[in-house]
């Protein structure tokens, strides 16, 4: 008995080290399901890169992405699901400038933990301009908003995704050095502030074009102006933030990258980022990238990536205090 327990053991012990270096050797994404939490709305740039990226990974890999939206409470509940979870490359977050750059400069204590350090960045996946946005019985103009601003303090008001928010920041950093008072209105998501606006009830809103652009064709809202070098060929009459006399400080456009749990093994994150670079950069891809007006972009790798979003965490900090923007933790 004592020999036949031995023989037991030692054929599990291969058995498990068998498991262990298929495991390894298995490429990502295997087959489980893999996790692409959003903490966006449907419809959102966020959301619209998720699902393109998850279609282009599912046909190129065989894999099964599921892209779950969890919106709110500035991208804190989406993020801290992704740096809890299991380091094996299952949940992976596709964040973007408000969840991975301006909440955790201005929402850090909210966390529990250091974004920095929670999350490892793999690559980026798309960019993208921005739009000044305004409701029909808004001034129909940059220059003629303005000026009804200064005439009428405290009349008009502006949505945004949250206190701390991309929308949220550019007007700060405009109205504040111009002594002009606009009522912020936080919104749990572009959706939200798009039905207000068509109801009038709030007035304007700076905006990813990618996740309006179905508004500003329609042309349910107004668009004063856009954040791309050159006028769009689909809008000539709209005038880029150049041509209304904003410097280039004023240009705040978003991008959105992805994210795993910190601890995913180095060998796994570079599967992810290799994978995620291939899909973006499909004839297809990009295709559909265009018609939403977003750029693709990805990150040389995973540790530029990473030099990236710690400086953005830094950069929104500054403005945020520059802004005089302050949240309470």
């Amino acid at each position: 008995m004592h020999r036949l327990d031995w023989g037991l053991r030692g054929l599990i012990v291969l058995l498990v080290a068998a498991a262990s270096v298929g495991a390894a050797a298995q490429q990502w994404p295997g087959t489980r399901p893999i996790k692409l939490i959003t903490a966006a709305q449907t419809g959102s740039s966020p959301d619209l890169t998720a699902r393109i990226l998850a279609a282009e990974l599912g046909k190129q890999t065989g894999g099964t992405f599921v892209v779950i939206n969890k919106a709110g409470g500035n991208g804190i509940p989406a993020v801290t699901e992704v740096a809890h979870a299991a380091p094996d490359g299952t949940t992976l977050l596709i964040g973007n400038i408000n969840t991975n750059g301006l909440a955790p400069a201005l929402h850090g204590k909210k966390y529990g933990f250091d974004v920095k350090s929670a999350l490892q960045p793999i690559t980026l996946l798309s960019d993208g301009p921005s739009a000044l946005i305004a409701s029909k019985s808004a001034p129909a103009t940059f220059s003629e908003a303005l000026a009804a601003w200064k005439a009428n303090p405290g009349k008009y008001n502006y949505f945004g995704a949250g206190v701390g928010s991309f929308g949220h920041i550019w007007f700060a950093k405009l109205l504040e050095p111009r002594g002009l008072d606009l009522l912020f209105v936080p919104v749990k998501g572009g959706s939200d502030g798009i039905q207000m606006m068509r109801e009038g009830s709030v007035h304007y809103a700076y905006v990813p074009i990618a996740s309006f652009i179905g508004q500003m064709r329609s042309k349910d809202i107004r668009t004063l102006f856009v954040t791309s070098p050159t006028r769009l060929a689909e809008f000539p009459d709209v005038p880029t933030i150049k041509e209304v006399g904003l410097s280039q400080d004023f240009e705040i456009n978003t991008w959105v990258g992805v994210f795993a749990p910190a601890k995913t093994p180095p060998n796994l994150v570079k599967q992810i980022h290799a994978a995620f670079a291939k899909a973006v950069n499909q004839p297809e891809v990009t295709e559909r990238y265009n018609q939403l007006y977003m750029g693709a972009k990805v990150s040389p790798s995973p540790e530029d990536f990473k030099k990236f979003v710690d400086s953005q965490i830094d950069t929104y900090r500054s403005i945020a205090e520059r802004a005089r923007i302050n949240v309470e933790d």
